[in-house]
């Protein structure tokens, strides 16, 4: 248990990967705001990024493989 909520622990991670571009959140509210700032306190030990990248593996993003491409390049 890393004492935060999901929310906050994906923003947390989102800023410290350097993989990672861009980050959006649909924030209406001012609270909401100072809520997803609240992640810059969340500290991600070893083990919780790690136990991440296991969870992660092969989702959206976290492939080799190029989406939608179903054969291999023609060879020349």
């Amino acid at each position: 248990n890393l004492g935060t909520s999901l929310p906050r622990l994906a923003l947390a991670w989102v800023l410290r990967n350097s993989t990672v571009a861009v980050a959006l959140s649909g924030c209406r509210k001012t609270s909401e705001i100072e809520e997803n700032v609240r992640a810059l306190e969340v500290t991600l030990t070893n083990d919780a990024l790690a136990e991440i990248d296991r969870i992660l593996k092969g989702a959206a993003g976290q492939v080799n493989a190029v989406p939608g491409r179903h054969h291999l390049p023609a060879q020349a």
